[in-house]
């Protein structure tokens, strides 16, 4: 084994222990998921649980007022916000927030910005979500977040090896090369695949596993997947919109057979650029990314 390929083992090795090692989805998620299990829970079963975490129900209170939502009453407490938005809604938005919490250790560098990395992530949400009404997908609201954490691997590696990271976005933007192809070839692992392996770890629903392992062809054994599909426009289209920062200058081929099965209205992205550039700008403000 040659010295090259040693470190790379090495780094593998090490990342895969930080894996092992980190923290599981707050407790505030978990004890939602078994609450909302429960098919004789309440609304205000599922109140009580988000007025433990006092953040999280403030920014609960915030995304629900806003205009993303567009509901003319103003929502006063978390009991209304579960009644009037839903209760899916507020369980896509909890895993939102606790997903982005886990990540608050990925710091600024010459190669990183995690105002423009959320910028970027909340673009592909917000056009993911947009695009499943469009497609008159069920629940659009769970698309949003598939599309806001679609990069949590990149997040794990700029807080796991984050000197080592900013090399490889920097080398990949340098010699022109897919920075999955760089991660492969220095680390011995995608940031595709340390997203699935976090899935794993937290227990999330099988489709965000197959989100992440299809995320760059959009199809899952050559079909339409709602989540890959849909998340995989999103992504490609706010890397050509350029808005934010994905840690990439290289804009990912969007999948014409993907197209094929696809009906999407050609005047989409003409009748919904301006809502979504509002949408990330309003989540920015509510999240105090």
């Amino acid at each position: 084994m040659s010295k090259t390929e040693q470190n790379r083992d090495n780094i593998l090795n090490n990342l895969m222990a930080k894996i092992k090692d980190f923290p599981t989805l707050p407790t505030i998620y978990t004890k939602l998921v078994d609450v909302m299990n429960n098919p004789y829970c309440t609304i205000d079963d599922i109140a009580n649980v988000i007025a433990t975490d006092q953040s999280s129900a403030i920014k609960i209170l915030k995304i629900s007022n806003s205009a993303i939502y567009g509901h003319t009453k103003r929502i006063k407490s978390v009991s209304e916000a579960v009644f009037i938005i839903g209760t899916r809604e507020i369980k896509a938005i909890v895993l939102t927030l606790a997903i982005m919490k886990l990540f608050e250790g990925a710091k600024k560098n010459e190669n990183f910005d995690p105002l423009e990395f959320w910028e970027f992530s909340f673009a592909v949400g917000s056009i993911s979500r947009n695009l499943a009404i469009n497609l008159k997908l069920p629940n659009p609201e769970d698309l949003f977040v598939a599309g806001i954490i679609h990069g949590i691997g990149k997040l794990f590696l700029i807080i796991g090896i984050p000197d080592l990271y900013s090399n490889i976005i920097s080398a990949s933007k340098l010699k022109k090369m897919d920075l999955r192809e760089v991660e492969k070839l220095v680390i011995g692992i995608t940031h595709s695949v340390i997203a699935q392996l976090l899935a794993e770890k937290w227990n999330l629903p099988m489709d965000f596993g197959i989100l992440f392992e299809n995320l760059y062809s959009g199809l899952n054994r050559g079909n339409f997947h709602n989540y890959a599909s849909v998340v995989h426009i999103g992504l490609v289209s706010a890397s050509m919109l350029k808005i934010g920062n994905s840690c990439t200058e290289i804009i990912p081929a969007l999948n014409k057979d993907l197209l094929a099965q696809v009906d999407i209205d050609p005047k989409f992205f003409s009748k919904n650029i301006e809502l979504i550039k509002k949408e990330v700008i309003e989540m920015r403000m509510l999240l105090s990314v």
